[in-house]
């Protein structure tokens, strides 16, 4: 059986994952885990999750919880890295869960469609991009 906590699973990706994992697999379930709360609030879904006990069971959450307007990030500047990291740094120290970081293929700095690999070149074109490297 595995276990998902899904934060930031009410955008594109995270409904999508949703719905792929409910046609493929009979084994998973999945927690949607609040990314618009308080921290205290994050702080409590989180316990809840990382106490769920199920014998055999691979538990993880999936992390994509940030927002994807390229435009509002640039706005924000290192007020977005800033939250960003801040937020990530939050959930890894209130979980024991292990973490799955989405990032974004922007970081290699094309928008095709290959296969890309962890030593290719990176290229942080802009504020959503260095966001995701930090943290990377």
């Amino acid at each position: 059986m595995n276990i998902v906590g899904l934060y930031g699973g009410s955008g594109f990706i995270g409904s999508h994952f949703q719905s792929m994992l409910n046609k493929i697999s009979d084994d998973t379930k999945v927690f949607l885990l609040p990314h618009r709360k308080s921290n205290n609030e994050i702080k409590s879904a989180l316990k809840k999750f990382d106490a769920i006990n199920s014998k055999n069971a691979q538990k993880s959450i999936l992390y994509l919880g940030e927002n994807n307007d390229i435009t509002k990030a640039n706005k924000s500047g290192l007020e977005y890295i800033k939250k960003n990291t801040e937020r990530l740094k939050f959930i890894l120290s209130n979980s024991k869960s292990r973490i799955i970081y989405a990032s974004s293929v922007a970081i290699y700095g094309d928008s095709s469609e290959r296969l890309h690999y962890p030593e290719d070149k990176v290229e942080a074109a802009n504020v959503y991009t260095n966001s995701k490297l930090e943290c990377e």
